[in-house]
C-alpha cells in the first residue's frame, strides 16, 4: 500500500494513506483467501484517502485509546503511557496538543463527550479505584468515584447527565458487588445493574429515548463466560444473556464488548473469544449471533459504532498481520479496509478509538502504531462502504 508523506500546515504532521485492501466475504473466499483479494488504491488525494495525524509520541504509549467527536467535529482520545499514567489529548485548538490528567496509574480509560463540549474520562487506578476526569474552567477536574470500581465505560445525555458504568469484583465484600452506574454531576447516585460480582469488560451506550444499554461479560465458571445486556428502558433495569462462550481452561476470557444502538433502535454488540469475533443483534425480543469470519481481530476485540444511515462500523488490529482495520455493513456483508499495515511487530492486544462525526460525514480511529511508539489518528470521509468491494 503506497504511503505518501508531508507536513501539514502548522505543528502537526499527517500521512495520506491510500485506502489500501478492501474486500468482501465473499468475493475472497471466492478466490479461495481472503488475504489475497485485494483491490487498487485510489489517488493519495481520493474521496477514500486515509488522513493519518500523529497525536503523541513515548514508550508504551496507547496500548488502549478511547475516541470521541464534539458538536463541533473536533476529536478528544483518552488513552496511557507506559507508566501508564492517563493521557488526553485534542485537536480544539486546529493542532493536536496532549496532556496529562493525574499523576498517578490509571488504566483501562474510556472517553466521552458532552453537549457544551467538555470531556469526560473515566480510568482505574490501581489505589484510587475508579475515578472520573473532566475540565473545569480550562483545568482538570479528578474525582474518585468509587474506590472500588474497576474497568469503567462513560456515556452522556443529551442534558449533560454523565452516567458511569463499572464493575465491583467480590474482593473484600464490598456492598453490592457487580455491575454498578453512577451518575454525575451533583452528588453522586449509584445504582446496582447486574449483583453477579463476576461482571467485567463493559460498554454503555444512551439511545435516543434516554434509556441505557450496556453489554458486558460474566465469568460462569473456569472457562465458561456469558455475554450480556442490561438496558434501563422501561424504567428499571433487566438484563438478558446474549451468548454462552466456553473454551479449554488455559484460554482467556473474551474480550472487551462494545456496543452500539442504530438509528432504527436495534442494538449491536460485539466480542471476541478464540479467534472468533461475533457480532449479536436484537431490539429486546431475542438475540441473532453472527460469526464475522471476515475480520480476525485480536484478543483485544472490536470497538463498534453505527453512523446516522445505520451501517456498522468496527475498528480493530488484525490477528497475525497486526494490520490496523476497518470494517463495516450496511444490510450485506461485511467489507473490510486496511487503514495501515504492520502497526506492531507482535499482537497488540489493546483497544482502537473508533467515532462517527455524522454532521460532517467523516470517519475517526485512534491507535498505536508500535513501530513509532506514536498515538495516531485516522480520519476519512464517510463513503458507500457497503457497496464497495473487490470488482
Amino acid at each position: 500500500m503506497p504511503i505518501h508523506s508531508f507536513a501539514a500546515a502548522g505543528a502537526a504532521a499527517y500521512l495520506v494513506i491510500g485506502c489500501g485492501a478492501r474486500t468482501t466475504l465473499d468475493s475472497c473466499q471466492a478466490e479461495g483467501d481472503a488475504a489475497s483479494c485485494d483491490c487498487e488504491a485510489p489517488e493519495p488525494d481520493g474521496p477514500t484517502a486515509w488522513k493519518i495525524e500523529i497525536v503523541d509520541s513515548g514508550p508504551q504509549i496507547a496500548r488502549q485509546s478511547s475516541l470521541a467527536i464534539d458538536a463541533d467535529g473536533f476529536a478528544h482520545v483518552a488513552y496511557q503511557d507506559g507508566r501508564p499514567e492517563a493521557r488526553y489529548a485534542t485537536n480544539v485548538t486546529g493542532e493536536w496538543v496532549a496532556s496529562s490528567l493525574a499523576q498517578g496509574t490509571c488504566r483501562d480509560g474510556d472517553i466521552a463527550v458532552d453537549p457544551s463540549g467538555s470531556p469526560h474520562v473515566v480510568c482505574t487506578d490501581v489505589l484510587e479505584g475508579l475515578r472520573h476526569a473532566t475540565t473545569v474552567e480550562g483545568a482538570w477536574l479528578v474525582d474518585t468515584i468509587d474506590p472500588e470500581g474497576e474497568e469503567g465505560s462513560v456515556a452522556t445525555d443529551l442534558d449533560g447527565a454523565v452516567s458511569l458504568v463499572y464493575s465491583v469484583p467480590c474482593t473484600n465484600d464490598p456492598p453490592e458487588p457487580g455491575l454498578r452506574r453512577a451518575i454525575l454531576p451533583g452528588p453522586s447516585l449509584r445504582e446496582q445493574i447486574d449483583p453477579d460480582c463476576s461482571t467485567h469488560r463493559a460498554s454503555v451506550q444512551i439511545d435516543r429515548s434516554g434509556a441505557l444499554h450496556v453489554s458486558y461479560a460474566v465469568w460462569i465458571d473456569w472457562n465458561v463466560y456469558e455475554i450480556r445486556h442490561a438496558t434501563s428502558a422501561g424504567g428499571q433495569w433487566s438484563s438478558t444473556t446474549v451468548q454462552t462462550l466456553d473454551g479449554p481452561e488455559y484460554e482467556l476470557g473474551p474480550s472487551k464488548t462494545s456496543l452500539a444502538v442504530d438509528p432504527s433502535g436495534a442494538v449491536h454488540l460485539v466480542y471476541a473469544r478464540r479467534g472468533t469475533l461475533y457480532h449479536a443483534h436484537g431490539r429486546g425480543d431475542g438475540w441473532t449471533v453472527e460469526a464475522v469470519d471476515v475480520v480476525r481481530a485480536t484478543a483485544g476485540g472490536a470497538t463498534l459504532v453505527s453512523d446516522a444511515t445505520g451501517a456498522l462500523h468496527l475498528g480493530y488490529y488484525e490477528r497475525g498481520t497486526t494490520d490496523l482495520r476497518h470494517a463495516t455493513k450496511l444490510g450485506g456483508a461485511w467489507t473490510v479496509e486496511t487503514v495501515e499495515s504492520a502497526t506492531s511487530d507482535g499482537f497488540p492486544d489493546g483497544t482502537v478509538g473508533l467515532a462517527v462525526d455524522d454532521v460532517s460525514g467523516t470517519l475517526h480511529l485512534s491507535y498505536r502504531s508500535d513501530a513509532t511508539d506514536e498515538l495516531r489518528h485516522a480520519l476519512r470521509p464517510l463513503v458507500d462502504d457497503a457497496g464497495a468491494g473487490c470488482d
